[in-house]
């Protein structure tokens, strides 16, 4: 579903001329998270393996992804870590994770 979104808003943005065709050639990816801990997530950030900086918190300000519950990124393909940050503080990581299809993980404390 975003990806059909990521294309609608491609061509508009083609139409008014605010994006370049050659970006719209990117292949996004949706990475489906989901927090199998007990615990709910409040931060969640995504960089890429080869970066030294986890960059900005991608739930949306005050949301909490819940156990049980799944949120979905769209990114470029690659490869990436994760940290997820519960809503005591607690950090936990996932790193390596290769993103060439829509890719499901899953988050366990």
């Amino acid at each position: 579903m975003l990806t059909s979104i990521w294309k609608r808003m491609c061509v508009v943005l083609l139409v008014v001329g605010a994006l370049s065709a050659s970006a719209c050639d990117l292949i996004l990816l949706v990475l489906t998270v989901s927090n199998d801990s007990p615990v709910d997530v409040c931060e969640l950030y995504v960089s890429s393996s080869a970066s030294s900086s986890w960059g900005s918190n991608e739930l949306y300000s005050g949301a909490v992804l819940s156990t049980g519950e799944t949120f979905d990124i769209l990114m470029v393909s690659g490869t990436y870590d994760l940290k997820f940050v519960d809503c005591m503080g607690t950090e936990g990581t996932i790193m390596g994770v290769d993103l060439y299809d829509d890719t499901s993980v899953s988050y366990q404390y």
